[in-house]
């Protein structure tokens, strides 16, 4: 089974996928500590900590899949504008720096800066893998229902996991 790498700048239902993924007896990780262990020893790993690192993972994981999650620009920036509101009394701010630093080349929020750079992953991880569709995928959840995300997930990553969805189980929610 090939690990599936989960990119994500925020608010765009990967932990929900990561939990699937877990239903479906995946070895998954949201957001490691530590990771380079996650990626050594998990199926699965999500983050947003991976949007900047998709080409070198590619050529370390040859036969790794990628799945881009996302939404419409202004519904995502402005749930990450109200996530930002809550987060800065989070216990990992440092971490929350560093990466939004890596990522946004910035750490304090800004509009025009996040939705230009979230344009600038979505464009460039989909030029990157063009000539590999077997390998990447770039998905909005909030358009899809249920046994959409299930069925596209499933048939993304692996088929022969349709035997371990949970059947009458709806995809998981988690916000």
């Amino acid at each position: 089974m090939p690990k599936l790498f989960i990119l994500t700048l925020g608010k765009c239902q990967s932990r929900s996928f990561t939990a699937a993924c877990k239903m479906l007896g995946l070895r998954s990780q949201q957001y490691p500590d530590d990771l380079e262990k996650a990626i050594e020893t998990c199926d699965v790993i999500a983050g947003v900590e991976l949007s900047d690192k998709y080409k070198e993972l590619s050529k370390k994981f040859p036969s790794a899949k990628f799945l881009l999650l996302t939404r419409e620009d202004k519904d995502w920036i402005d749930s990450f504008e109200q996530h930002d509101l809550r987060i800065k009394k989070a216990p990992k701010q440092d971490k929350i720096k560093r990466i939004r630093k890596g990522i946004f080349a910035q750490e304090k929020f800004n509009r025009e800066v996040w939705l230009r750079e979230k344009t600038k992953l979505e464009n460039q991880a989909n030029r990157f893998f063009k000539n590999k569709p077997e390998r990447f995928l770039q998905l909005d959840p909030f358009t899809m229902n249920s046994d959409e995300k299930w069925e596209t997930l499933i048939n993304f990553v692996e088929p022969k996991l349709l035997e371990k969805r949970p059947l009458e189980q709806e995809f998981p929610e988690i916000k």
